[in-house]
């Protein structure tokens, strides 16, 4: 028997683990990430030295110190302490980062070195916890679909909030606007567009096949011309960490679908993770694909002002109140 909402809300905080992470511990922005959703569920400050030794005493290896510069005793410890001690400051210095560039929007404070959750969230502060939430579905499996259920709606409404009042926003994911086989929503896209289609590739498609084949959302601003040659965004949502694998293959497909009239379109990725850095720059840009327009969690924040009546402001006020101890 499937379980209702609220069921699956209760099992999963029944249940919740939060195990230790397996990133490259290059990339120091998911460990950030791990640091501000330990404080949220267990609703206790953290700083880098706590961060570090919860990590290590559940058999974390941070980093890998496995030679020592003179041989002398005492002298790999000390190395090693040091090296756990910068790891974790720099993990801290991006917490540090988010605190400055987010401004009113970080839901945490981070005074004397510790990392705690505010008393008091605003509508934009609790759009970040999901946010952060959607893009640790490994520590919420019963409650996942549910997140990247409404990470499709959100960005959606992003990108509506991000085109001109006259754009046309379509789903095609979880919740789709259109209705029928994936053939059938392919093709009503291209009339409503007057864009042709290869008829060859799109008969490729199993009539059986429901799916939006890789399609999330798609975005246009039409003329009243009804010329085919406009701007078209093709987007596609992804909440797992592998979301480089996601970017332009999957929403690449529909240039094979469609004759896009003298403009190519613009391929879109929404993510709910945290790649903005205080300088203008994105963690992980070696693994963002030209071309493609990114939306991150600071993006998506900067067009999406409240979670309306989404069921993930339910999980998200859970894990307010939620209080757990995992030290």
């Amino acid at each position: 028997m499937s379980l209702n909402f609220n069921q699956k809300l209760i099992s999963q905080f029944n249940d919740l683990n939060l195990t230790i992470p397996n990133y490259p511990k290059t990339k120091k922005h998911l460990y950030a990430d791990y640091a501000e959703l330990v404080v949220l569920v267990t609703n206790n400050p953290t700083s880098s030295v706590n961060l570090v030794s919860l990590l290590i005493n559940q058999g974390f290896n941070i980093p890998n110190v496995t030679t020592s510069s003179d041989g002398e005793i005492g002298t790999y410890d000390s190395e090693l302490n040091d090296a756990q001690e910068a790891w974790g400051n720099e993990i801290f210095d991006i917490i540090d980062q988010r605190y400055t560039l987010y401004n009113e929007k970080y839901p945490f404070t981070l005074e004397n070195g510790l990392l705690s959750i505010k008393d008091s969230l605003s509508d934009k502060q609790e759009v970040y916890l999901f946010l952060l939430l959607a893009s640790s579905l490994k520590y919420f499996p019963v409650l996942s679909s549910i997140l990247t259920s409404d990470f499709e709606k959100v960005s959606k409404k992003v990108l509506k909030s991000f085109l001109p009042n006259k754009a046309i926003v379509k789903s095609l994911g979880t919740d789709s606007d259109l209705i029928g086989n994936a053939q059938t929503k392919i093709q009503s896209l291209a009339n409503e567009m007057n864009i042709s289609t290869r008829e060859h590739e799109i008969n490729q498609i199993s009539p059986q096949n429901s799916k939006e084949e890789g399609l999330d959302i798609i975005g246009w601003i039409p003329f009243l011309d009804n010329n085919p040659n406009l701007v078209c965004f093709l987007a596609q949502c992804a909440c797992g960490k592998e979301w480089d694998t996601k970017q332009y293959i999957e929403t690449g497909r529909y240039t094979n679908f469609f004759d896009f009239e003298k403009l190519d379109p613009i391929h879109t990725l929404f993510i709910p993770h945290a790649l903005s850095n205080h300088s203008g720059q994105f963690h992980q840009s070696k693994d963002i694909i030209k071309p493609i327009l990114v939306f991150e969690r600071f993006r998506i924040m900067e067009y999406l002002d409240s979670m309306d009546s989404l069921q993930s402001l339910d999980v998200v006020k859970k894990c307010i109140s939620y209080q757990e101890d995992i030290v």
